[in-house]
């Protein structure tokens, strides 16, 4: 992943009314701030994700290790929801799991 090239990167996922925001936080990098902006509005426009969707690839990307458990957790949303978005982006061939159910990791592939 790109993001194990920043570990001082922070993340930071909030609900703002009847929506979520979620941030990555580099300091004094501007440039890569506008590139997440890119990638963010690109999985939007170009993929036609949910915010929810976009949530889960910004989530991974940030802990390719993370459970479904845990993302329902961090999302706000129920397991069941969360493998239901999960298995679209998987057929968007968006995010694939890698190696066995139990220890295995999740992958981001951005076209």
């Amino acid at each position: 992943h790109w993001l194990k090239d920043y570990p001082e990167i922070r993340y930071d996922i909030r609900e703002s009314g009847d929506a979520f925001i979620s941030e990555l936080f580099y300091p004094g990098t501007d440039g890569l701030r506008s590139e997440l902006k890119d990638l963010r509005k690109d999985l939007k426009t170009n993929h036609g994700l949910s915010k929810i969707q976009a949530e889960i690839i910004f989530a991974v990307l940030e802990s390719e290790l993370i459970t479904q458990q845990k993302l329902s957790e961090r999302i706000g949303i129920s397991p069941r929801n969360i493998r239901k978005n999960m298995d679209v982006l998987k057929s968007k061939g968006l995010l694939k799991r890698v190696g066995p159910q139990k220890g295995g990791r999740w992958e981001v592939i951005l076209p």
